[in-house]
Parts: structure tokens; C-alpha cells; sequence
């Protein structure tokens, strides 16, 4: 009985590990970039202004379970079909709900969307159960380049696991003006040479794991 059971998970593995090969082999390389260029010219030749305007805006969200009735879930999904809308910038919320609504958008979009969220202090600035980061002057404490990478590297990864694809960070404004309450610990600090390093680290390590980031507040608070 013993070894039919091994020859049977035996032959089980097997075969996952033949569809997946199998899955593997089919997939398609990924576009160049000039394919990808291509495509994006193509299709913005076939956009009206009233199209084009539209991929300008991001509407916003939380990731919160809605309803298929929900008012603003229906307005959401009218506005992603009808294509007047880029994308969506998601605030509070959990995981599986972000990714939820974000797959499901996506499902409904003619071209595919844009997603965003405020990911400053990491994922966890916005979602529930992410994992949570120091501020940024915390992280300036250190000096240390590859903190703010690391910061970049767990904040893109769980950003890329919920659909995300733009990071609004990181804060390159200079903590400079003591009356600014708006920035203060949110900054890397006042040296703009340690400012621009720090920041130059995050923005490199997000790039590499397939995010896109914000240098922000311009003109700056």
C-alpha cells in the first residue's frame, strides 16, 4: 500500500511538473520595447481626444469589498468600459480586496489600466496588513542607500501582487521650512545631496522589480 501511494505522488509530480513545463513552453517571449512602442502609437492613432483626455485621469478607490451594487462600484466599472478613465488610484483597504477590484477592472478595460496607490511609508501606508516601513527621515537616519533600496524592493513586490503599477513616492521636498507641518519626518531631510541619493536609490530598486514611482511634491510644499 506504502509504495503505491509513493508511485502515485510520484506520478503526480510528474505531471504538475509536465504542465508546467508545458505552460511554460507556450507562453509567448515578452515585447521589446520597440514592439512596445509600437503598439502604444497604434493605438493612440485609433483614440479620440475625448479617449485620450481620459487616459489622463485616475479615478479613485479604496480596496475595500464593493458590491456588484454598490453606486460607486457600478460607476467605477461604467467608467473604466466606456474608457474615460486611465486608471485608479486606490487609498485604504486590504490585500485581496485591492487586487480583487483591481483584477476585475482590469478585466473590464478595452486598453489596460493604470493603478496606483501612496505606498510612502510602503504598502502599509495604504493597506492593511502590508508590511510597514520607518519614515523617510528614519530611514535618512542611517545614511545608508541600501535601506531606502529594501524599502523599494518589499513595498514593489507587494505593490505588484495587488496590481499596482505606480508607487506615489518617493518625498523629495527638503525639510527646510520648520512652519511646514505638512512634510517634516516625511522628508529624507534638508541636504538635498543626500535627499537626491536616498531618493535616487528607492526610484533605481522599484524600477528593477517593475514599479514606477513619484518624485513628489512638485513644485514641492
Amino acid at each position: 500500500m506504502l509504495d503505491r501511494r509513493r508511485r502515485f505522488l510520484f506520478e503526480l509530480t510528474c505531471l504538475i511538473g509536465l504542465f508546467g513545463y508545458l505552460a511554460c513552453a507556450k507562453s509567448p517571449p515578452p515585447p521589446t520595447p520597440e514592439a512596445r512602442t509600437a503598439w502604444a502609437h497604434q493605438v493612440l492613432a485609433g483614440m479620440s481626444l475625448e479617449e485620450k483626455v481620459g487616459q489622463m485621469i485616475l479615478a479613485r478607490s479604496d480596496g475595500t469589498f464593493l458590491n456588484e451594487n454598490d453606486p460607486d462600484f457600478k460607476g467605477l466599472l461604467e467608467a473604466v468600459r466606456s474608457g474615460r478613465i486611465g486608471g485608479v488610484v486606490f487609498f485604504q483597504g486590504d490585500p485581496y480586496a485591492t487586487a480583487a477590484i483591481a483584477n476585475r477592472l482590469q478585466d473590464e478595460a478595452r486598453l489596460p489600466l493604470l493603478m496606483a496607490s501612496d505606498y510612502e511609508w510602503g504598502a502599509a501606508f495604504r493597506v492593511e496588513g502590508a508590511t510597514r516601513f520607518p519614515s523617510a527621515m528614519a530611514v535618512a537616519a542611517g545614511g545608508g542607500e541600501e535601506d531606502a533600496a529594501f524599502q523599494a524592493e518589499v513595498t514593489a513586490r507587494e505593490a505588484r501582487a495587488m496590481g499596482i503599477h505606480l508607487v506615489l513616492a518617493p518625498v523629495v521636498d527638503l525639510n527646510t521650512n520648520p512652519a511646514n507641518s505638512v512634510i517634516s519626518r516625511r522628508s529624507f531631510g534638508e541636504d538635498p545631496e543626500r535627499v537626491g541619493r536616498l531618493a535616487s536609490a528607492f526610484i533605481r530598486r522599484a524600477q528593477e522589480k517593475g514599479i514606477l514611482t513619484t518624485l513628489k511634491h512638485f513644485p514641492g510644499h
